[in-house]
């Protein structure tokens, strides 16, 4: 689902012990029974009780196996990139200039402070601007 152009990013979690995913998208670019149609394509299936959802503890599998997880990303950079890494796709697109330096930086073994989610933080409250 991350794939369509319109998701802007998703988010695992589970209703009744079932895997589910929410899809957060522009519906300015698509509508909702275009995007359940395209999910119906992909192999998904479109639910529509949504009682008793509860989001996932250990999100974005790919993403908290790597070296991105120690930076500070936005909802839709952690989708995009946890999309990427499985698919041999350039996952460092995704960053901004700043953030690119970082993940450099991360990559010679510094610049991590010893934290393995910083991933996980919401970037809004957990970035130091003064960087």
């Amino acid at each position: 689902m991350a794939l369509h152009p319109a998701v802007k990013y998703t988010e695992a979690g589970w209703i009744n012990n079932s895997e589910v995913v929410k899809v957060f998208f522009d519906d300015s670019q698509v509508s909702l029974t275009e995007l359940n149609s395209y999910a119906i394509n992909e192999g998904f299936f479109v639910i529509d009780d949504h009682r008793g959802y509860k989001i996932d503890e250990r999100p974005q599998y790919y993403l908290s196996k790597s070296s991105f997880r120690y930076l500070l990303l936005s909802k839709a950079q952690r989708s995009q990139i946890n999309v990427a890494l499985p698919y041999s796709r350039q996952p460092e697109h995704y960053l901004s200039p700043k953030q690119a330096a970082m993940y450099q930086d991360v990559l010679k073994g510094i610049g991590n402070n010893g934290k393995t989610g910083n991933y996980k933080e919401d970037i809004v409250n957990s970035w130091n601007w003064n960087l």
